[in-house]
């Protein structure tokens, strides 16, 4: 599994807010909300203390909205490119890098 720093972008503090407007508010099932594309390609990685999961079925990263340990990177079209969990102990990394390599 690869190994990375991130990269220094922009960061806002706050909550993300995702626009729910397309979602088909007259189904009764709430799964018909989501997209089940599960041929989309994401990429996982493991720092020295954080791991993150970029998806590669969006533009690059542009800027990060920052809230405590999580970051949510965007693209500059406002869609969701990355997510990244900050503040993990060196034993946790360690066991997770274990484990995804198999």
């Amino acid at each position: 599994m690869p190994e990375l720093e991130l990269q220094s972008i922009p960061e806002k503090e706050g909550l993300a807010a995702f626009d729910l407007s397309l979602w088909n508010s007259s189904s009764k099932d709430f799964g018909d909300n989501f997209i089940d594309d599960f041929s989309i390609d994401f990429l996982f990685f493991a720092g020295s203390d954080f791991v993150r999961v970029e998806f590669g079925n969006t533009e690059n990263e542009s800027y990060r909205i920052k809230n405590n340990q999580l970051l949510i990177g965007f693209s500059e079209s406002g869609f969701m490119a990355s997510v990244t969990v900050l503040g993990i102990g060196v034993e946790d990394i360690k066991i997770i890098k274990e484990y995804s390599s198999e």
